[in-house]
């Protein structure tokens, strides 16, 4: 089999592993809490209004950073064919692995035009060069790909990705096309996920200063115009986006998976490997890869100390990196090893081992398992009394123009279903009022509230619906809330009640 045809068929069998995962057992959404019920939100709130969404789950004007290009056509095709914002989501993941697997061929072949084999091995690293890896977005590492690849900052690396070999065709060809082709791709990606934009350009760079930067002058003025381009989309503020330091939740914590030093070592220690490879490489070429990673880990150290949402992704950036060294280097090395050879006999050895250990740890997180550094805790499925099914029974009485007065976990899922809930902790930016309307939410719920308070709180917000969890509010607000109306729907996890 050609090095060509063995990529597709790579490439195809993990397309197909998303596909399977996202449309029958979804790890994105096997949690309330997930991040993933964000832009399943953005996605049904998009598609019932195309020209003028309004907020994914909160009933006010205010746009969404989610309402990102590449949804577009997706939310248009979901009102279309009237899919679910839950399926609309995974369609999102099987295409955006299937160009993740384009791009990443492109990449290899242009910077490794002599060896052939150079994107199988650097799509297997991409996949399973990692040890115990948590998932993330950004990281596409097997199980955290299953669940992050329909996530905007998937949709960023390959649009950023594509602008870096559009910028090398625009290097090469003096047809202006492939410069109005970089300018696009780079608005694309910085619209899509800022940060992960920024990782491309600094691909774009390496790819620069491997090949001669003179040349790329002019692609890089352009992929600097889709920069400034980027600032007239008009379905939101990008102004707002880069300046609102919680526009993606993040705060002004350090995410544990990419700052606790056992953590982090058990994720990225495959990958030391390529502190070696770097060695062992010469030329510009050592020069712009190591470049690239050491500007990535300082930003991710920088991280520390101004802390900036998302900013401790710049670890992954910098494994990125030391992914590609090792391709350049291991490549010329393996030529010249007989099979039988004690190094060839321990490479097939360690392949064996990071590809079975990372097809297994993916079983167990399909499988209703999470696996973590600490071991393996129950998650809930997706089954008949899975968070998706229940979902849709409750979205089944609740009328899209709905406000539901929800708790925080609830309230969270809902609007990706249907209705609106009076507030939400992420995804908020240029709501001037979120602080108030978390407060009021939380004394709807607490135990002390008076019943006629209850009734004040709903009425301000004009909530004609109640939906909480028992297990989260408690059996004395449970028993409460029930006895303020008539209970409609009540699902193993999920009570809604009609005051």
């Amino acid at each position: 089999m050609s090095a060509r045809h063995a990529y597709m068929a790579a490439a195809a069998a993990i397309v197909a592993v998303v596909a399977v995962v996202n449309l029958t057992a979804p790890t994105a959404t096997a949690l309330p809490a997930s991040d993933a019920w964000s832009h399943v939100a953005a996605l049904d709130e998009w598609a019932s209004d195309i020209t003028d969404p309004g907020h994914p789950h909160l009933a006010v004007t205010t746009p969404s950073a989610r309402y990102i290009p590449p949804f577009l056509p997706l939310a248009a095709l979901s009102d279309l064919f009237e899919w679910s914002a839950v399926t609309t989501f995974a369609l999102s993941a099987i295409m955006a692995t299937a160009l993740v697997t384009a791009v990443m061929y492109g990449f290899y072949r242009l910077l490794l035009p002599a060896e052939p084999w150079a994107p199988l091995v650097g799509l297997g690293l991409l996949l399973f060069g990692w040890g115990l890896a948590t998932p993330w977005s950004g990281l596409f590492e097997l199980r955290s790909l299953v669940a992050v690849a329909g996530y905007p900052s998937a949709w960023g690396f390959v649009a950023g990705m594509a602008m870096v070999l559009a910028a090398a065709r625009a290097a090469n060809d003096a047809n202006k096309w492939w410069l109005g082709a970089t300018g696009l791709l780079s608005a694309i990606a910085m619209i899509s996920h800022p940060v992960s934009a920024m990782f491309t350009y600094s691909v774009a760079a390496v790819v620069a200063v491997d090949q001669g930067w003179r040349r790329f002058v002019a692609p890089g003025l352009a992929a600097v115009a889709g920069v400034v381009a980027a600032f007239a989309w008009p379905f939101f503020s990008l102004l707002d986006v880069v300046t609102e330091p919680l526009v993606f939740g993040e705060g002004d914590r350090l995410p544990i998976p990419f700052y606790s030093v056992g953590r982090v070592l058990a994720m990225v220690a495959p990958a030391f490997v390529g502190i070696y490879a770097l060695a062992k490489l010469g030329g510009r070429r050592r020069l712009a890869l190591v470049g690239g990673a050491v500007v990535m880990t300082v930003l991710w150290l920088a991280n520390t100390v101004v802390v900036v949402p998302l900013g401790g992704r710049f670890l992954i950036y910098a494994v990125f990196y030391l992914h590609v060294a090792v391709v350049a280097w291991l490549l010329p090395w393996r030529r010249h090893l007989r099979a039988a050879e004690p190094a060839a006999v321990a490479l097939r050895a360690v392949v064996a081992v990071l590809i079975v250990g990372h097809v297994f740890v993916l079983i167990a997180d399909v499988g209703g398992k999470r696996f973590t550094v600490s071991g393996i805790s129950d998650l809930p499925t997706t089954g008949e009394t899975g968070i998706v099914n229940q979902m849709e029974d409750i979205a089944a009485v609740v009328p899209d123009e709905a406000i539901v007065m929800a708790d925080e976990v609830t309230g969270f899922v809902l609007p990706a279903f249907s209705g609106k809930v009076t507030a939400v902790r992420r995804d908020t930016f240029g709501v001037d009022d979120i602080e108030a309307r978390v407060a009021d939410r939380d004394e709807f719920f607490a135990e002390t509230t008076t019943p006629f308070r209850r009734v004040e709180l709903l009425t301000d917000y004009k909530a004609t619906l109640i939906l909480f969890a028992p297990e989260d509010v408690g059996e004395v607000v449970s028993a409460d809330l029930e006895a303020m109306g008539r209970v409609i729907v009540a699902t193993p996890f999920f009570t809604l009640v009609t005051p």
